[in-house]
């Protein structure tokens, strides 16, 4: 799946799959994440002023409008890393979210 910025920079193209996202905090209690997000050709695109709001949009299509405003508090926007060690794909995300989820959900005491 390939992803156009063409308002942005028209002959920029960006895999959704190269796009690397990794954990900067989740707070418990709200169940919203802080993600650092990592961008191919990062350099060419900080200088547009709407590419946050571009970003938001591309989350939102791939986790969905009401997961976003109940699980994403901040994107942080990064450079990708010569290496990136440790980082999710950003298709990844929503699973990433179910995962926080059931873990916070483990630790609550069930009344039977």
């Amino acid at each position: 799946m390939f992803l156009y910025i063409a308002h942005i920079i028209p002959t920029l193209r960006i895999k959704i799959s190269d796009i690397q996202i990794a954990l900067a905090d989740y707070n418990i209690p709200t169940k919203q994440l802080k993600i650092d997000m990592y961008l191919p050709d990062y350099n060419e695109l900080q200088q547009f002023e709407d590419l946050e709001a571009n970003i938001d949009w591309i989350v939102i299509q791939i986790i969905g409008e009401i997961a976003f405003r109940k699980h994403i508090r901040q994107i942080l926007l990064h450079p990708m890393p010569l290496e990136p060690v440790g980082l999710l794909p950003l298709i990844e995300l929503p699973d990433f979210i179910e995962y926080l989820y059931q873990i916070n959900s483990r630790r609550k005491t069930r009344i039977v």
